[in-house]
């Protein structure tokens, strides 16, 4: 039942989050400037989790290169701070890798960066859009929902955070939003039914920051890796997963988020895109799998 009351209307309200405007900024930080000499090795997926951590460490050693990222859950593999031509030349010979791809930058839509939200003391509103698909009619604190985005306002008064359960790509500030727009996603979620700021589609349900975006708005495709691959270790059946980000087509993320899905049985929500392009040329946007589900918004 879990689906049937929090997903369903939080896949009605996905286009809202789709198209925040809290946009990301058109420039980047030195790490992303450089990603492209970073790669994102994978391995079988018959390979087992265990052993994962230390077939990487062990190509690491090889490459005489350090790992970013091990991923264990969503997909098998890791990142190595290497450029996949040099990755290519020392791993050519495993047995244990299936492919290389060059790690790139997810964003969401260009601009400039916004502070993320802090609370509101003004009267409490209510959207058409909660409104229309009679979202905010029941306390949702059993419900949880992973925000896979620039993090959350972790001590917003209309929201209900679990950081406990949460997890960051970013070096500076934790699980904490500096961009704002994982905190308006979340509130469109689950913000509270308190009298004060917003009311949303299932109010007061927990909210998992899951940071994988910059100030900016950006961040790298091995980082979202890492942010779909905590999500398939700790998800529960029934749970919803928001990703409103994207990139260019990316085949490793596409997997990840349906094997994610799969394994743990709860609902990804992706964002088709703001660009007015077609899904299939973005990932995540174009995954297609059980519990997966691309929402987009047309004028009509």
């Amino acid at each position: 039942m879990k689906y049937d009351y929090l997903c369903a209307l939080t896949i009605s309200l996905a286009v809202s989050a789709a198209n925040a405007e809290i946009p990301a900024s058109n420039y980047l930080n030195t790490e992303l400037a450089n990603v492209h000499n970073r790669c994102i090795v994978q391995f079988s997926a018959n390979t087992i989790s265990s052993n994962v951590l230390g077939l990487a460490k062990n190509l690491a050693r090889q490459a005489n290169a350090k790992l970013s990222y091990v991923y264990r859950h969503a997909i098998k593999g890791f990142t190595i701070n290497l450029p996949c031509h040099a990755a290519r030349s020392v791993f050519r010979h495993s047995t244990d890798v299936i492919s290389m791809s060059v790690d790139t930058v997810v964003s969401i839509n260009k601009g400039k960066p916004n502070k993320g939200g802090g609370g509101s003391d003004t009267a409490q509103q209510v959207s058409y859009g909660t409104l229309r698909v009679a979202g905010g009619l029941i306390d949702s604190a059993n419900y949880t929902a992973w925000v896979i985005d620039s993090g959350v306002d972790l001590d917003h008064p209309d929201l209900n955070v679990d950081s406990t359960r949460g997890f960051t790509a970013i070096r500076r500030g934790g699980m904490d939003d500096q961009n704002g727009h994982g905190t308006h996603v979340a509130g469109i979620i689950g913000a509270i039914n308190n009298n004060i700021g917003s009311l949303g589609v299932a109010p007061n349900t927990q909210i998992v920051p899951v940071r994988v975006l910059d100030r900016r708005g950006s961040g790298s495709m091995s980082g979202v890796l890492a942010g779909v691959d905590h999500v398939a270790e700790n998800a529960s059946p029934g749970d919803c997963v928001n990703m409103s980000l994207g990139g260019g087509a990316y085949d490793i993320l596409d997997q990840a988020v349906i094997n994610a899905a799969a394994s743990t049985g709860a609902y990804f929500v992706l964002a088709a895109g703001n660009e007015g392009e077609p899904a299939v040329l973005h990932s995540p946007a174009r995954a297609n799998g059980n519990n997966v589900y691309t929402i987009s918004a047309a004028d009509i």
